[in-house]
């Protein structure tokens, strides 16, 4: 039976988990006869030239009739045989951060190579695949946009508490975590944060008075518990390459508060609470109408729940196994 094998990172951290559960989606398609689904999961992690040399090697000697890169690690693609290698692109953040040659070499064989050298690239958002256009100054014709699935199956419950219980999760500096803080100080909630604090920030909710319960490297598991004990998930990123906690949190039950810009803006629905990510007295206002007012509250949950249901992992699945199909035919 012919073998579709799908290329994943191995995790430098123990809280990497979005690729992973992504790869176990993608794992679940079933395609009787014709081919199997098998992830293979690179032996040393992407770190250092040696090492990125390595995985180059190691995967050429790995290939299989269908080769599924799936982001962090596109660069190993660049020996594989094109017709048979698909390239997934999360996002080109890191782009933009870098500078010199650093910037040249990242943009060289993360993108631009992996993407000549595939018979197909797919962006999780219309956003992703044009902020990679934008920065390598070219089109790129063999590519399709193909959100990324609600892998897991969320216990949708509504917390009618009067007492709001605010999650955030992710506190690295595009997750822009000081503006939702200031935008918090003076509300009467409790707070949750997932990753690791910095002393600036500690600092900040000193100063503003803010209690908050904080967790690091949690498991797949916890983060469902958290999405369930939770009322109100503030994700007002100044930048993300898709955004799957929002839907998560929408399928849990979760009213949702994120940016009023890509790809969140299309990932949360168009009836979604959008904000400026720049202005905290408009988080604030927008967290305040959630706490007071009962209907607007539900219905945010409502319309979540309904949103979410657009990112099935079966419907993502189908067209996935679609371009499969057409390279082993």
């Amino acid at each position: 039976m012919k073998e579709v094998r799908i290329f994943i990172r191995k995790k430098s951290n123990s809280y990497q988990h979005s690729i992973e559960r992504f790869a176990m989606s993608l794992k679940k398609i079933k395609k009787k006869q014709i081919f199997k689904v098998k992830i293979i999961k690179c032996p040393v992690t992407s770190k250092g030239i040696l090492s990125r040399i390595y995985l180059v090697l190691w995967s050429f000697f790995n290939q299989g009739d269908v080769n599924h890169i799936l982001g962090d690690i596109n660069f190993i693609s660049i020996l594989m045989n094109k017709k048979k290698t698909i390239n997934t692109f999360l996002d080109c953040r890191l782009i933009n951060e870098f500078s010199g040659l650093k910037k040249f070499i990242y943009k060289w064989f993360w993108f631009y190579l992996p993407i000549g050298n595939s018979a197909y690239n797919t962006f999780i958002s219309k956003f992703t695949l044009f902020q990679i256009q934008k920065n390598l100054k070219k089109k790129i014709y063999n590519s399709e946009v193909i959100p990324v699935p609600l892998v897991d199956k969320f216990n949708f419950k509504i917390n009618l508490r009067k007492k709001k219980k605010i999650l955030i999760i992710g506190t690295l500096k595009h997750k822009n975590l000081k503006n939702m803080l200031i935008a918090l100080e003076g509300l009467n909630t409790d707070l949750t944060i997932v990753g690791e604090i910095s002393l600036e920030i500690k600092s900040l909710c000193l100063k503003k008075d803010i209690l908050f319960k904080n967790y690091v490297s949690v498991s797949d598991n916890f983060i469902k518990k958290l999405f369930k004990e939770n009322d109100i998930l503030l994700m007002v990123s100044k930048y993300e390459g898709f955004g799957m906690p929002v839907l998560e949190a929408q399928s849990s039950g979760m009213a949702v508060i994120t940016s009023n810009i890509e790809p969140m803006r299309t990932v949360a629905g168009d009836q979604s609470i959008l904000v400026n990510p720049n202005k905290p007295n408009e988080i604030k206002k927008n967290i305040k109408k959630l706490i007071s007012n009962k209907d607007y509250y539900l219905k945010n949950i409502k319309r979540g729940k309904q949103n979410s249901l657009n990112y099935d992992s079966f419907l993502i699945n189908k067209k996935y196994m679609k371009l499969y199909s057409k390279i082993l035919n």
